[in-house]
């Protein structure tokens, strides 16, 4: 890759509807739900925008490892505009999600989604990372 736009686990957030708890520790964030009944939601991060002479998104990476839990959604968006979205992926760790489409960084800012299922309220996932790859 040309160049790697990345964020630490220390800069995740969630909506208040996704009843997570998270954990921020060294080196990684732990996520658990905190509601029994409400076992899935989204957690964001922010990213920064590559050089004006990269600028077609390449791969999704997503570090982490997990108890019970797993990535489901990806969803990116240059500033209110989804570009990019991928459902039902099921993976349990760290994965790099190659995009086949064309998607063109806009110069606007970069936010990814991250849709997770958890098996109960006991689950957890462990994040480290998340890192966009440009060329």
């Amino acid at each position: 890759m040309a160049f790697v736009s990345a964020a630490h686990s220390y800069s995740v957030q969630t909506y208040e509807e996704a009843k997570f708890k998270i954990a921020r520790r060294k080196g990684f964030a732990t996520i658990r739900p905190t509601d029994s009944n409400i076992l899935t939601g989204v957690i964001t991060f922010t990213l920064p925008s590559p050089p004006i002479s990269t600028q077609n998104l390449k791969t999704i990476t997503v570090e982490f490892s997990s108890q019970g839990a797993r990535v489901d959604t990806l969803d990116l968006f240059f500033a209110q505009k989804r570009v990019y979205k991928d459902d039902s992926l099921q993976h349990g760790n760290t994965f790099t999600h190659p995009i086949d489409t064309s998607v063109r960084h806009n110069g606007k800012g970069i936010a990814l989604e991250i849709g997770l299922i958890f098996d109960s309220i006991t689950s957890g996932i462990d994040i480290q990372s998340v890192s966009l790859g440009f060329e």
